[in-house]
């Protein structure tokens, strides 16, 4: 009677795992994936990258690419297109200053971005400027999830297209 109660608690235990492995198995197969990346990029990420999901009607992303530069950081950039304009957005993880160094994220928003506004959206604060090095255009960054996102448009954004941009970003983890 003792083994038939074990022999009856293993079956039960394995056919749990079962339908477990099963399930995930099944929400992998049917989960669409939505990340604009392509696989052989997000295959190369060494961090979770902040874009734009591929189904999005509104913003599109082209140009995708994962490079090294000259000082070995490896940059995701791609560009968003909204309506008539263009987004050219690069990213990479946060330098340590950011966390290690004290008020060191407030002189990069003042002085490297020349900070004049921020825009709360889903995906995080949005702080608005303008490249002082670049004939003052206007620029956004992003400080979220470890990443510092630089946004670069060719032309003003509202605010309220700042938000849409913010809002719609979405964290996409690297393949393995």
């Amino acid at each position: 009677m003792q083994k038939k109660r074990i022999v009856l608690a293993v079956l039960i235990v394995l056919g749990i795992f079962f339908v477990v492995g099963a399930t995930l198995i099944a929400v992998r197969i049917f989960t669409p994936n939505i990340s604009p990346l392509p696989e052989a990029i997000q295959k190369q990420l060494s961090f979770s990258a902040l874009v734009v999901p591929e189904d999005n009607e509104d913003l599109k992303t082209s140009d995708i690419r994962f490079e090294s530069v000259e000082d070995g950081t490896r940059v995701l950039s791609y560009t968003i297109t909204l309506q008539d304009r263009k987004v050219l957005v690069s990213q990479y993880p946060q330098p340590s200053q950011f966390n290690d160094v004290e008020g060191y994220r407030e002189r990069f928003l003042d002085n490297v971005i020349q900070q004049t506004s921020s825009i709360s959206t889903a995906g995080g604060t949005v702080f608005l400027g303008q490249m002082a090095k670049q004939e003052n255009k206007p620029m956004a960054v992003l400080l979220e999830k470890g990443l510092i996102v630089f946004m670069a448009p060719d032309q003003s954004l509202s605010e309220d297209q700042w938000r849409m941009i913010g809002d719609e970003l979405m964290l996409v983890k690297p393949a393995r």
